[in-house]
């Protein structure tokens, strides 16, 4: 299908057209593509996902390089370099130039997972466990050039990886493509402007209301209403002066705030707004007034309010019936009150609790048992901490380090396991029971899920020293269970060195 027949399907079906019926776009699509979170209403933007589809074949083609299109069109298009220098000629098909037009979305999204050392061997010297300070001053910043020391490198053979930064696993989602390069494309994401624009729009979008009453709003703050000023400014042939109070042109903000009609309304709800200063936009108001609610269910009742104005209007208008005030705010109250009731269901039947072991529990017979914790302060220092004991309960080494540099949870759990590996390896321990606190890396430690992070690094470290291991398993561990490693993780982040 053509991309301009898709887009008109696509903007016929929104704005409800029928034959040669046109409807007012009062919000452009652009604005309706954008995030709930950044005043949209989430429709898909064609551009921005074909882009992250594009950038989907562009990942596959760098990380699976022995495919066999990847091994074709290596062949033909890039037959002495890689696909980041890979060169555009003026005979290459639409496919390719496609695929390569993609490469500053990924090169921006991605990052690279040190192993080996192949795809940055240039920034190192030939002394062992040293950087080239001279090149990485010249490429990088002071804080990229910290964050460079601090990575952790891989003791075992393993290749450097691309990872893509914005899942927690690392590994390519056109998702994640996708949400990203809306970001990019609509700035959703930096000023205190913009932070105040979606703390609002999910004030609205999270309110205990019906829906069409948040739509109501959004439409509303969007300057997004069939107003007289928005249907003269579109060319319609109507009177700019508000049809109800006949004292100013119905914009958006006199239609809900200003109007007598309107503030007779608000007068008599539980609002009991009144206004004397008017604020130079309805956004502005509703961002002032919903952080000023200190009463609970006040926003949802000044939305359903909003919502009530607009129709006592439009009853006016294709009526020219006014309605009682005094009704109205009673009636606006109980289907407020409805909604509520409606929304409320009974709680289900909790399962039965299932019980955690809250105590150490030996490991069988002829085997030892390490156990593992690492934690963060206030500071964003971390410490590593380590105990093995027999299956009579005796310790037999206990530890605690603090290591360099900020990095995330599951990667410090990482760092501790090895480091209890290591030390029970160079004791002589050849059978191992490995238990950690953390859920999530216990688990990845069973299934052996690959991730394409960091982290994976240190997992490959850490099977490479499992198998010199007799017998080894990882088990997950409640805190309770743990306290001893915990403990000492605790006390070795004030530490500068190793404890023993």
């Amino acid at each position: 299908m053509e991309r301009k027949m898709y887009l008109k399907i696509r903007e016929n079906f929104l704005w409800g057209q029928k034959g040669s019926e046109r409807k007012l776009a009062l919000i452009s699509w652009e604005k309706l593509c954008r995030p709930k979170s950044a005043g949209g209403v989430g429709l898909r933007d064609l551009n921005a996902f074909n882009k992250a589809l594009l950038a989907k074949l562009c990942w596959l083609l760098i990380t699976n390089p022995n495919s066999f299109v990847a091994t074709i069109l290596k062949a033909k298009s890039y037959p002495r370099s890689n696909i980041w220098d890979a060169m555009v000629p003026n005979n290459s098909s639409y496919t390719w130039r496609s695929i390569l037009s993609v490469r500053e979305l990924l090169q921006s999204g991605t990052r690279w997972v040190i192993g080996n050392e192949s795809v940055v061997a240039d920034w190192r010297t030939s002394e062992e466990d040293s950087w080239d300070e001279k090149a990485l001053n010249v490429l990088l910043t002071e804080q990229e050039f910290v964050a460079i020391k601090n990575c952790t490198l891989a003791e075992s053979s393993q290749d450097d990886f691309l990872s893509w930064k914005y899942k927690k696993i690392g590994e390519f989602a056109v998702r994640s493509a996708y949400h990203y390069e809306m970001q990019s494309k609509y700035g959703t994401i930096g000023s205190s402007d913009l932070e105040n624009h979606r703390w609002l729009w999910n004030k609205i979008w999270k309110a205990e209301a019906p829906e069409k009453v948040k739509n109501l709003v959004r439409r509303a703050i969007s300057n997004g209403l069939t107003t007289m000023v928005n249907l003269a400014d579109r060319g319609i042939n109507v009177h700019r002066l508000c049809p109800r109070c006949g004292e100013g042109y119905e914009t958006v903000l006199h239609m809900m705030l200003s109007c007598r009609e309107s503030t007779i309304l608000w007068h008599l709800s539980p609002i009991r707004l009144e206004l004397n200063d008017w604020p130079p936009d309805l956004f502005e108001w509703c961002y002032t007034f919903a952080r000023s609610c200190l009463i609970k269910k006040s926003w949802e009742t000044t939305m359903m309010f909003m919502w009530k104005v607009w129709c006592m209007g439009n009853i006016w208008v294709f009526e020219k019936k006014k309605v009682d005030p005094v009704l109205a705010c009673q009636r606006t109250m109980n289907y407020l009150g409805e909604f509520e009731m409606a929304a409320v269901r009974e709680d289900a039947p909790k399962p039965a609790a299932i019980q955690i072991i809250q105590k150490w529990q030996p490991p069988e017979r002829s085997l030892d048992k390490l156990n593992t914790d690492a934690t963060m302060n206030a500071e964003e220092k971390v410490g590593l901490g380590m105990v093995i004991r027999n299956d009579v309960g005796d310790v037999l080494i206990s530890a605690g380090r603090p290591i360099c540099g900020i990095i995330p949870a599951i990667q410090a759990e990482a760092e501790a396991v090895l480091f209890g590996l290591k030390y029970a390896y160079e004791a002589g321990l050849r059978s191992l029971e490995v238990e950690t606190d953390c859920l999530n890396f216990a688990d990845l430690l069973q299934s052996r899920a690959r991730m394409r992070t960091p982290t994976q690094v240190i997992v490959n470290d850490i099977f490479d020293i499992a198998r010199s291991f007799d017998f080894c398993c990882f088990r997950f561990a409640s805190r309770k269970c743990n306290n001893v490693a915990h403990n000492l993780a605790k006390k070795a982040i004030h530490l500068d060195q190793m404890i023993l």
